[in-house]
């Protein structure tokens, strides 16, 4: 089996219940005696399992119900995918086109749309989410809209395509835009099939080692990368634009920067 990020060669690790879901019991009560088998690249170190490949439609017709209950302290994690977007973006976030890709019912979309007063719009699969597309906001296909930010939380570990999945994320941003995403990193010499982050069961299949995320950033063209902190798998990676492109938003950059620091002396000395 190829790997799903580089084509590299791959190892089989360990066997999981198909059943075992993320945070769960690694035995669950229910077993059934299906296997989720994973596998690890020899290049890059993705560890993944194709047990939702052959699920056709798992997340157009299954992913449902309290799956997408907001989680005690997920709009604060949105905050935080946009506050590090922003210093890539060279704009203020309320002059930004924002899609979350993978928003599930939309409440992190119509919070910051109500709230905060944000251009903040929502992109999922699941066949729940078309409850939400009442609104012009959420989506149930890809868009044709272009966004300056994507974010993404918790998202990206239940991609059955990352490749695939991170190109499309590409073609919804406008040139030079910035892709923010939370997932954890999978760390090849500490974690093993107890790790509790691994969830057949909820598609928590797609696990990103540093070496996966580098490849990724070769395909995409990543310029620029900020992290929160020390947390290499809640990040923000700013695409490469055209040189014009990149130009301008170095000016709208420097002109930002140059404003905020008037701005600072007017309050400081009037």
């Amino acid at each position: 089996m190829k790997c799903k990020i580089c084509d590299g060669a791959t190892r089989h690790v360990f066997d999981l219940p198909a059943l075992k879901a993320t945070g769960g019991d690694l035995i669950p009560f229910d077993d059934d005696g299906r296997l989720a088998h994973f596998h690890e690249c020899e290049r890059c170190r993705f560890l993944f399992s194709d047990i939702k490949d052959a699920e056709e439609g798992f997340y157009e017709h299954e992913y449902a119900g309290k799956s997408y209950m907001p989680e005690p302290g997920s709009e604060i994690q949105y905050m935080r995918l946009l506050h590090i977007a922003t210093k890539l973006a060279h704009k203020p976030l309320w002059d930004c086109e924002i899609l979350d890709f993978g928003c599930g019912l939309g409440h992190f979309v119509e919070t910051a749309r109500t709230y905060l007063g944000l251009s903040m719009y929502g992109f999922d699969l699941a066949r729940n989410t078309q409850a939400a597309t009442e609104h012009d906001h959420v989506f149930s296909r890809p868009p044709e809209q272009r966004f300056d930010i994507i974010v993404s939380r918790e998202v990206v570990e239940h991609f059955t395509d990352p490749r695939g999945s991170f190109a499309l994320m590409k073609q919804l941003l406008k040139p030079g835009g910035v892709i923010a995403f939370q997932t954890n990193l999978y760390v090849p010499d500490k974690h093993d099939r107890t790790w509790g982050y691994i969830g057949p069961l909820n598609g928590h299949v797609s696990l990103y080692a540093r070496e996966s995320l580098r490849v990724l950033q070769e395909q995409l063209g990543v310029s620029r990368v900020q992290m929160w902190r020390s947390h290499e798998t809640v990040v923000a990676w700013k695409l490469r634009a055209s040189p014009a492109v990149a130009l301008a938003d170095a000016s709208r950059g420097l002109a930002r920067w140059v404003y905020e620091r008037a701005r600072m002396r007017r309050a400081r000395y009037g």
